[in-house]
Formats: structure tokens, sequence, C-alpha cells
């Protein structure tokens, strides 16, 4: 009898000391981000689809780390209730992902029980006002006057082109054949300024049959060249694609002593062999930076 009292307490401290050990977990509830949208222009009420790739979730001292969107995913509840969502995009259209700096978070409070599906709507990130974020160059194809000029050396110039466009009315075209085998344009007017130790980044939206690079000109201290080095942009044939090139990683390749003093400009260029036909659609092409 005294052994199966004992045995019958040791088998009770045992069970209690498993149920103290695995303690049940709290059961998540859903956050459902459906795919944003990004207000590039409040003036013309100008939305893109395109911008946004991945989200960043926040709340109070936690992070659940970037989510491709659209997407559901799971949350255990934590201390906080007021969640902070910020915009990610992916540098060069290579798959790098980071928070774009220019676009303000979006905030949501969420109080809903386990199991239960909060939708993010309204879901727009939207940049900084113009007196936080400045645009030395924007070229939205819809004025008169190209802000891109051809060089000598360019066989193909770049023209305004209703057919297919991105928004608004007009899109730029290049057009490739046998015969005009190589693109070279450049921002016209003066040279611009762009600070090395605040993000600057070329957004750029198109759709293109091949790819193509862009990259920085510079006029420092009487001298002036092409940086070497630029960014190679894919091909997207299908779909309207916008990417985002960090200058600051081109610029980063002139020297030191040029640098201080430097101005720029931006080119876009492609050649081909002449075996390829095909074109390469443009839309709203600027740079931006923190003032």
């Amino acid at each position: 009898m005294q052994k199966a009292v004992f045995w019958f307490i040791v088998s009770a401290f045992f069970l209690s000391g498993c149920n103290l050990i695995n303690k049940e977990e709290p059961l998540p509830f859903y956050i459902k981000m459906p795919q944003p949208q990004v207000l590039v222009d409040p003036a013309s009420n100008y939305v893109s689809n395109l911008g946004a790739k991945v989200v960043w979730v926040e709340v109070a001292a936690d992070s659940f780390g970037y989510q491709k969107v659209p997407t559901v995913f799971p949350v255990i509840p934590g201390e906080g209730k007021k969640y902070s969502f910020y915009g990610g995009i992916s540098e060069l259209g290579q798959g790098f992902v980071a928070i774009y700096p220019f676009w303000k978070p979006i905030q949501r409070t969420i109080d809903i029980e386990a199991l239960d599906t909060f939708t993010v709507d309204n879901f727009r990130f939207e940049y900084y006002s113009d007196t936080v974020l400045a645009y030395p160059f924007v070229e939205q194809f819809e004025n008169a006057s190209m802000l891109f000029k051809k060089k000598s050396t360019s066989e193909i110039p770049l023209d305004f082109y209703s057919a297919e466009k991105h928004e608004r009315n007009h899109s730029a075209i290049a057009v490739f054949d046998s015969t005009h085998k190589i693109l070279d344009v450049n921002t016209d007017g003066d040279a611009l300024y762009f600070p090395f130790n605040e993000p600057v980044y070329l957004e750029i939206t198109y759709k293109s049959d091949l790819g193509f690079n862009a990259g920085l000109m510079y006029e420092s201290l009487g001298d002036m060249g092409d940086i070497p080095y630029s960014a190679y942009i894919d091909k997207s044939p299908d779909k309207w694609n916008t990417v985002y090139i960090r200058l600051n990683n081109i610029m980063a390749k002139l020297n030191d002593f040029y640098r201080s003093n430097a101005l720029y400009r931006v080119f876009i260029r492609a050649q081909t062999d002449g075996t390829i036909e095909g074109k390469i659609l443009l839309d709203n092409v600027r740079v931006i930076y923190r003032r």
C-alpha cells in the first residue's frame, strides 16, 4: 500500500512538472497584407502597384522581419497592439531587399482574438512631403520637351510614345533593329548635385525586350566623363517593372578628390549586335534624396 502511494505521488510530480515545462503556446492571429500601392505623385493622384515588393512588420520592440506581398502570415500576440508596416524594395531588381527610406510607414492598431484575421485595408505607401525630399530630376514623358538628350554616338532616339504606357498619357520608346543598335541618352540641362552621405536613388519604371544600363556622368574641377560602373537592368518584356538604383554605389567609384566637388548627369544606354529587334519603354524616371 505504501509503495502504491509513493508511486502515485511520484507520477503526479512528474506529470505536473511536464505541464510546467511544456506550457501551452498562445494561439496566433493572422495578418493579411494585399499588394500595396505606392502614391507616386499626390498632385496627379498617380498610384503605382509596382514598387513595394516586400513589407517589414514591427510592433513595440518586436520585429517580424519582412514578408513578400501579398500574403497572410501568423503572429503570436505580444505586448503591443500598434503595428508599423514599412515598405520594402528590391534594389536593381536583383532580389536584394531593403526598407525604402522615402516612404512613410503605415500604422494600424490590431486588437483581435486568436485565430482571427486582420486585413490591412487602404494599404498604400506615401512619400514624405516635398519639404523632406528633393527631386533634382523628374521625367514623366508628359511635357513637350524631352529631358533626355541623345548623344552623337547614339543611333536611336528616345521618343514620346502613347500606344503603350504605364500611367498617364505617354511613355518613352527606343526601338532596336539591324540598323539601330545603340541607345545612348543622358539628362539634359545643368549637371545635378547629389549628396554622397545620404541615400540617393534613381527610380525607373520600364518595360523592355532587352537589358540596359543606367549610370552617372560627372563634372568636377574642370574634368568630366563617365564613372566606370553602372547598374544593369534586366529585361522585362511582358510587364512593367519599377527598379530602384542606389546612386551612392556608383558615386563611390569616383575618386574622393573629385567626388567632393562633383555634379552629375544620369545616362541610360543599351547596345545590340544587330540581331535583336525590340524596344525599351520608359515611364517616370526620377532621382530622389532627403534634403
